[in-house]
């Protein structure tokens, strides 16, 4: 029998009416129901309570899996369905029985651990094939054009496509031997009794399937079982209208109906249900992500204000995908936690445990496992580990302090030695030592609860000497019950559930791997990581709720059957509404085709309905999506849309309006900070020893200098995974340190020979690469040096015939100087200290000279730039940054200029006794060393002794005001118009500059 009601009617109270007419008095054990989720199966019985007054006895219910399951036990005592790893085990030695040569996507049969994840994929497959009722016995594949045309390029898949019903043969064979089924196997072994009508059923004499729209194969032959023995009903709910019209979702239940060989019913003439939803249905564009979530909660708000618990039930909120559940529990359900009267949700969309924070903790394990070596641990693998929020919440006796405070000095002594592998013992002396440090302020007692701590968390966390499965799923046990420790309940949202579902898995695991021992025999330890991320990633997290309380929060297919009053929409996208694949690279469309099951068309279609039904059941729908994603870029809204849209204008001639919602608020005018020069600060100035780099910082931003020099910040040092930037720098410096101490003489170089320098050269620029831990010889570290090699030896070429023809003498390298420097009206002397590269003399002219590996400037002193800088300090903010910017300006070398002003005060020694250059080693021949007391133009000439006497007076004295105004300015302000510092600037945060 069929029976067919309307979208606005309620299926769950007609299929209560429909076993309430079989009731005998209060026993209604008469009837069994079938329907397809459990959630319809939760109101269905809520219904009955509704419906009776006092005891009653139940009908018998069944989800439709549920039901089969209890058949295929009925029919076939003693058999038992098997968990997915003892499926995927059986997949593997049918795979490696059928496949001798090999197979399509894996090449050779490995181990099972290995070949875990390409055996979930064909489960998946076989299991379609099997619940679909697919053809596998008899096909002729040649008949077949799409499958013939393939050709012999793809000669592995053809044999794979092939061999399908053979594996399917050989698996089945081997499972019946042993009493098991896989999930789809049991199916299709109770729909083929039912098929024949040998199934034994439970004892009913009314059977009642509600809600099935779209039956695959396998309930197909049971529906049509149950209506030729026991006149079963079919219940489903439609827009009549649509069940002819090929174009209209609901024309699928005609599809369905006529599959089951049963007649339309007649249907009264009335108005086509698709068409009103435009007067129900609102649709709302957003600006991103959050503020959809946003206005989520404020459509939540305004709908469930006064609703009783009853009418909060009749209130849904529909995800389409899984990834929107977290931001919608962040940003909504977490706002009512925080009322008075906090809202209620029953959340039962399940989450990938692949896309939570203990996914991320699990892959880093077994990364660390995967790539130690000799118990040489790589930092691009600790540091993300022991980064982990969960880790840094695992520390013993509830006092995390320790634990924290040692990994931030793991931190520091990692970075700051550029350490990219170590060992545990190694890593944990040098904290010792560090903790030993005065500067770190450490009392004995804290440093012995670090280092505790820390050694626990190494041993909690970091595999040792792990070769077989058992002691692998042991370790990843203690390390997830650690973080999932009752004393961490609460400190991150939804670690209890992340942790259960985590814990659940290795179970799973465990229990396979004490039944199947032998399987992980020839297992290296990268297979057996495998296995394991591919098991978890198969995980599904089920949060725990009560199914009859609060606001429902569901998928798509949760809402098969049900009708709400008020129904919010969320990623409403396309691609995600509707969310079904295009394309199955194992079984695309014309292979699907040859089995006869159903292809990603008709997977629409099933979705479609389900959405349309959803909607034409409710009273109210708020539809919101999102315009551009987090990445800016256009999102599409969903084909649905556009189809309510399409009916909305064919029925009123004009498409509905669709406003964006937007948040309230105002742009507040950029502040950018300053920084009050109050008396601690002042103190901190009076101590600090300037430096010629971080004068240089404070000319070009005075709040930067503040931020370094004042409060000490600095940028988080990390490991370099390559030699950039300043470490190129550092490297090149080091090179040349240990050459010219070898070779400090022009005539010393001479008689060693050309090949001889440039071969001592390469040593030392290799030894300073590994130095830092970067393998000079291998992979872009071998460009890197070769390209800086190749400088350096134009360089050594270069200063050598330098040296040789000018009688020029290296008398010093890497040499401190320093100076008090008096600044007028201050009351004491300013401290000034430096560490020059290199100090050389020609004759009676000492010069300084200064490596270069940045990009090359021009570094001359402009003598004929005005600058007046008298009484900087009291000038406007205008007028201060033009006077710092004429400073850079006329002098863009002043770090030498500084450097000449120590050398001057030590040595007692004339301007016109003094020089200066810069050896960029960037440059093209002929234009690495360039002095800064040169002329400009085409015809450029060194600087007379009077010449270079005023440009350095005239620096020493505008220097003075610069010290002025760091002493006396009462802020210290931001530069924002050097575009270029700021874009480079580590404090662009704190100082608001964005």
């Amino acid at each position: 029998m069929l029976e067919l009601i309307g979208l606005q009617e309620d299926l769950v109270r007609r299929t209560c009416a429909r076993v309430l007419e079989s009731r005998q008095g209060s026993d209604l054990s008469s009837v069994a129901v079938v329907f397809p989720s459990r959630r319809f199966g939760f109101f269905l019985r809520q219904e009955f309570a509704l419906g009776i007054d006092g005891n009653f006895f139940p009908p018998a219910l069944f989800p439709i899996e549920a039901f089969f399951e209890s058949l295929f036990k009925l029919n076939f005592p003693g058999h038992r369905i098997l968990d997915e790893l003892e499926a995927t085990h059986a997949i593997h030695e049918s795979a490696v029985a059928v496949f001798k040569d090999g197979m399509y996507g894996s090449r050779k049969i490995a181990d099972f651990a290995s070949f875990l994840p390409w055996a979930q994929k064909i489960l998946a497959a076989l299991e379609e094939i099997l619940t679909e009722a697919g053809r596998i016995e008899g096909i002729d594949f040649a008949k077949y054009e799409e499958f013939t045309r393939l050709g012999d390029y793809h000669h592995s898949y053809k044999e794979f496509i092939q061999k399908i019903p053979v594996l399917l043969a050989d698996l089945g064979r081997r499972l019946d031997g042993r009493k098991q089924a896989t999930p789809g196997m049991a199916g299709r072994k109770v729909a083929e009794l039912a098929e024949k009508g040998e199934l034994k059923v439970p004892v009913a004499r009314h059977w009642i399937f509600s809600g099935f729209n779209a039956m695959n194969g396998c309930e197909r032959k049971l529906f049509r079982f149950f209506a030729d023995r026991n006149d079963a009903l079919l219940l489903l709910r439609t827009d009549p209208h649509g069940l002819n019209d090929p174009i209209s979702p609901f024309h699928l239940q005609a599809e369905t109906i006529r599959g089951l060989g049963m007649n339309q019913p007649a249907w009264l003439p009335g108005s086509n249900e698709l068409d009103d939803l435009a007067d129900k249905v609102t649709i709302h564009p957003c600006d991103g992500v959050e503020n959809e979530i946003v206005h989520a909660f404020r459509f939540l708000e305004e709908i469930c204000r006064g609703r009783d618990e009853a009418a909060l039930k009749k209130v849904a909120v529909l995800l389409p995908a899984s990834p929107s559940l977290i931001p919608f529990v962040q940003g909504a359900v977490s706002r009512f936690d925080q009322d008075a009267n906090r809202l209620p949700f029953n959340i039962t969309l399940g989450y990938p445990l692949e896309r939570t924070p203990m996914m991320q903790l699990v892959d880093s394990l077994l990364t660390v496992l995967e790539n130690t070596e000799s118990g040489m641990i790589s930092s691009g693998d600790y540091l993300p580990l022991v980064r982990h929020p969960y880790v840094k919440i695992s520390g013993g006796n509830g006092d995390l302090e320790p634990l924290k405070r040692g990994i931030h000095l793991l931190e520091n002594i990692i970075n700051g030695g550029n350490l990219t592998r170590f060992s545990v013992a190694g890593l944990e002396a040098k904290l010792s030592a560090e903790m030993q440090r005065p500067m770190h302020g450490i009392a004995p007692e804290f440093a012995m609860a670090i280092a505790s701590q820390v050694s626990a968390m190494h041993q909690r966390f970091i595999p040792q000497e792990i070769a077989e499965m058992h002691s692998l799923l042991t370790f990843l046990q203690q390390a997830l019950e650690s973080v999932g420790s009752e004393k961490n309940r609460g400190s991150h949202l939804f670690l209890n559930e992340y942790a259960a579902s985590a814990l659940g898995a290795l179970e799973e695991l465990g229990d396979f791997a004490s039944s199947h021992d032998k399987v992980f025999l020839s297992a290296d330890v990268r297979s057996m990581a495998a296995l394991v991320r591919a098991h978890f990633r198969g995980r599904t997290i089920r949060f725990e709720g009560s199914p009859l309380q609060g606001v429902q929060v569901m998928g798509p297919l949760e809402f098969r059957g049900l009708s709400f009053d008020e129904v919010i929409v969320l990623d409403a996208l396309e691609g995600v509404l509707p969310g079904t694949a295009k394309y199955d690279p194992i079984l695309p469309a014309d292979i699907r085709a040859i089995f006869g099951i159903r292809d990603h068309g008709d997977w629409g279609k099933i979705y479609a309905f389900n959405f349309f039904a959803m909607l034409g059941a409710a009273k109210r729908v708020h539809i919101l999506y999102p315009r551009k994603s987090e990445d800016g870029k256009e999102c599409e809204r969903s084909r649905f849309i556009e189809r309510i849209v399409y009916a909305a204008e064919k029925k009123n001639r004009e498409a509905p309006t669709a406003p964006p919602l937007s948040l309230p608020f105002d742009i507040l005018p950029r502040e950018i900070r300053t920084a009050k020069k109050n008396p601690p600060v002042r103190e901190r100035l009076r101590a600090i020893t300037l430096s010629p780099s971080s004068l240089e910082a404070y000319i070009k931003c005075p709040l930067q200098f503040y931020f370094s020099r004042v409060l000490g910040l600095k940028e988080r040092e990390e490991v370099a995974a390559e030699s950039e930037g300043g470490l190129i720098g550092t490297i090149a410096h080091e090179a040349l340190e240990v050459f010219y101490d070898q070779y400090p003489e022009a005539q010393a170089r001479t008689g060693a020979g050309e090949k001889a320098l440039e071969a001592d050269l390469e040593k030392f620029l290799y030894d300073a690469f590994r130095k830092l831990n970067f393998n000079p010889e291998k992979g872009l570290e071998r460009i890197r040096s070769w390209t800086l090699l190749e400088q350096l030896r134009l360089f050594i070429r270069e200063d050598g015939k330098r040296i040789k023809q000018n009688g020029i003498r290296v008398e010093k390298r890497e040499k401190t100087l320093s100076m008090d420097f008096e600044v007028p009206g201050l009351g004491q002397k300013v401290g000034i200290k430096g560490r020059l590269d290199r100090l050389e003399r020609e004759g009676n002219l000492l010069r300084v000279v200064d490596y270069k590996t940045g990009s090359p400037f021009t570094p001359k002193v402009r003598v004929n730039e005005s600058l007046n800088l008298t009484d900087l300090f009291q000038r406007d903010e205008k007028g201060y940054f033009d006077a710092l910017a004429a400073f850079r300006k006329k002098y863009p070398g002043m770090q030498l200029q500084i450097y000449l002003m120590l050398l001057a005060r030590e040595q007692e020694k004339c301007w016109d006794e003094l020089d200066a250059s810069y050896v960029f080693l960037r440059e093209r021949s002929g234009r690495m060393n360039q002095g800064i007391f040169m002329t400009s133009g085409r015809h450029s000439r060194p600087f007379t002794s009077e010449e270079k006497r005023q440009a350095m007076e005239a620096f020493v004295n505008d220097l003075g005001e610069v010290l002025r105004d760091l002493y006396f300015r009462e802020y210290f302000l931001a530069n924002p118009g050097d575009e270029i510092t700021c874009s480079y600037c580590p404090f662009r945060l704190p100082c608001g500059n964005l």
